[in-house]
């Protein structure tokens, strides 16, 4: 079940970060080299910036998946190799676990803070218009 939830939201957040990114490059070469009211060109900027954010954050988040994941991976390797030389001990029970870094999570939250915050930024900026 939770292998299940973690390539979900490794593949929800990948697609969401990808669609950032293509919106992003999409609205960056269209709206440039406009003139804009001020108050439109900060609206503008801010909806861009906190885009950006968002993916640099949502990147930082995937990254957080793929290292928990390899911590997984030493972690099973070192219960084994401790299995494996000491086989007349006591062999350690209970799950493997390895969670992810608090900064990662954490990078997951402003991602979906920031992406949102863009995405309001942008509803202002075509009310401006």
């Amino acid at each position: 079940m939770g292998d299940r939830r973690n390539s979900a939201l490794y593949a929800w957040l990948r697609w969401l970060v990808l669609l950032a990114a293509g919106f992003f490059s999409l609205m960056a070469g269209q709206l440039t080299g406009k003139a804009w009211p001020p108050t439109q060109l900060w609206v503008l900027k801010l909806a861009l910036g906190l885009n950006a954010a968002g993916i640099l954050c949502g990147a930082a988040a995937l990254y957080g998946e793929v290292a928990s994941l390899r911590g997984l991976a030493l972690a099973y390797k070192e219960r084994i190799a401790s299995i494996l030389n000491a086989p007349d001990a006591h062999a350690p029970s209970g799950p493997v676990v390895a969670k992810p870094h608090a900064l990662w999570r954490a990078s997951e939250w402003l991602c979906y803070a920031a992406l949102l915050g863009s995405l309001v930024l942008w509803v202002a900026f075509i009310a401006l218009l």
